[in-house]
């Protein structure tokens, strides 16, 4: 496993005056964590706008602020190395895509074993894959299942600046570095996404067929390859600023709700209903 090293965080000002360093470093380590941060509200919202004006994400209105503390996920027994929020890549099917956030952990009351955030860096699985099954991802076009964009829909999350794609790539370039990552929803449920055209064209059988056979192989790079995961364990007033673009990511159980509450800030690629 690889795991985030904090780094001290040093001010606003100092981040934002050596920018390019923090962005070449999220760009290197796909995770920033600012450790004893400890912004209040006013201050994580700022700091987030201004440092992606500088980096490249916008803020959209409302939708960009959240409050995440699992507590649908309360009644599941779990330890801290069970999964309690499966492994996904954040919404693939924006047309405006996430590409970053700022998590700002202002309610931490348990062991920092509780509650880890696993991070796999998409990009790295597209390389794991052979010649022939990189060729044949970089030519498909998914689409996700209705029950997922139903369910955004029914909790208020489409807008008029949040729309869903028909269907997109499942291979796209990294939106700083243009590396290829691979998108696409992971949930333990199979034919999660399905292929709907290979080079332009409806595909055949064999073309259904392979797919499945190289997203079932994605799928377990990403559950089951500890080598390549990886795992911050958090602390009170931590700010943690990941790469949601390329990052599959996942979290872990042994917490209380009241015990583990963060406050998140999207980023999105466009500016389209900035503030």
């Amino acid at each position: 496993m690889i795991y985030v090293e904090p780094v001290e965080f040093p001010g606003i000002d100092q981040v934002l005056d050596n920018v390019d360093y923090y962005k070449n470093k999220l760009i290197n380590d796909s995770v920033i964590c600012f450790r004893n941060a400890n912004l209040t509200e006013k201050e994580q919202f700022s700091f987030a706008k201004k440092l992606g004006e500088l980096i490249g994400w916008h803020l959209i209105n409302d939708e960009s602020k959240y409050i995440e503390n699992h507590e649908r996920k309360s009644e599941i027994k779990s330890g801290p190395d069970d999964i309690i929020v499966e492994w996904h890549v954040e919404h693939t099917y924006y047309v405006n895509p996430i590409v970053a956030s700022t998590w700002n952990m202002y309610n931490f009351k348990t062991d920092n074993e509780n509650g880890k955030t696993y991070f796999v860096d998409t990009n790295v699985v597209f390389e794991m894959l052979t010649d022939d099954e990189k060729q044949f991802i970089l030519e498909c076009r998914i689409t996700e299942p209705d029950f997922l964009k139903e369910a955004q829909l029914k909790h208020g999350f489409a807008s008029s600046t949040l729309n869903f794609a028909e269907d997109y790539p499942i291979v796209t370039g990294h939106w700083l570095t243009n590396k290829p990552i691979i998108r696409l929803t992971l949930l333990p449920k199979p034919h999660m996404v399905r292929l709907v055209s290979y080079k332009g064209q409806a595909p055949t059988e064999d073309n259904l067929s392979y797919f499945e056979r190289v997203v079932r192989k994605i799928e377990d790079i990403i559950w089951n390859n500890e080598d390549i995961r990886i795992v911050h364990k958090w602390q009170q007033g931590d700010l943690v600023i990941p790469d949601m673009f390329k990052l599959a990511h996942a979290v872990t159980g042994g917490f209380r709700p009241e015990d583990r509450e963060f406050r998140g800030i999207w980023g999105y690629k466009d500016k389209i209903g900035a503030v």
